[in-house]
């Protein structure tokens, strides 16, 4: 598990990371694979 530090600074790139706002390129680099938990609704 990543120290609250570290989570924070990727967060922080992927904020300020222009292609981090296209939807496209997130979906198709960051989302790579299936989420194994069952979604919450």
């Amino acid at each position: 598990a990543a120290a609250p530090n570290a989570l924070d600074r990727e967060r922080n790139l992927m904020n300020e990371d222009p292609k981090w706002q296209d939807t496209n390129y997130v979906l198709s680099s960051y989302k790579t694979e299936p989420c194994k938990r069952p979604p919450r609704l």
